[in-house]
């Protein structure tokens, strides 16, 4: 009788171990990346192109979405493209993903005392170095007293902070005039 029972109970195991492994097969097979166009919505600013992001979170077809870590991905991204404020991803299982870019909007050029030429570095209202050449032309310009000066994805400090916030508050409405 307990042999019978032992039996029972392994099939049992072997049968639930079977079925599992057979919908989760199925399950992944479903998340692959068969259309990148229709499976996957990134959409950005004009700084980053929404081909890098897809790159950058390795989006491409007959990669399983299954098996993207996008938290991961979504930090060292954030790490690795200063532009970018601030990434959301939004997983619409099992084969669809959105993922929307918020790209740092620049309010004054950086350069180096003593530098001449555009360097193309620009910095945000939170303090954030980054590379824009674009559309920077009418920004007021922050020099910073020592070279290399900031680096992209640092934040300033000290009195290039100082200039900063001088540069905003001149940005408030009563101060347009």
């Amino acid at each position: 009788m307990a042999l019978a029972a032992l039996f029972a109970l392994t099939a049992t195991g072997v049968g639930l171990k079977f079925g599992y492994d057979a919908l989760r097969d199925a399950y992944l097979e479903q998340c692959v990346i068969r259309d990148l166009a229709a499976q996957v919505e990134i959409t950005s600013g004009k700084m980053v192109h929404p081909s890098t992001i897809a790159e950058e979170f390795g989006l491409k077809v007959g990669k399983n979405l299954a098996t993207i870590d996008f938290a991961k991905r979504r930090a060292e991204v954030l790490a690795k493209i200063p532009n970018l404020r601030a990434i959301r991803v939004s997983r619409h299982l099992p084969d669809k993903v959105v993922i929307a870019a918020e790209e740092r909007t620049p309010i004054a050029k950086m350069s180096v005392r003593g530098q001449k030429g555009v360097s193309g570095r620009v910095v945000d209202a939170e303090g954030v170095v980054f590379m824009c050449q674009r559309g920077t032309q009418t920004l007021p310009t922050i020099v910073e007293t020592q070279a290399p000066g900031t680096r992209p994805g640092q934040r300033v400090a000290d009195r290039t902070r100082a200039a900063l916030r001088l540069v905003e508050a001149c940005r408030e409405p009563e101060y347009l005039e």
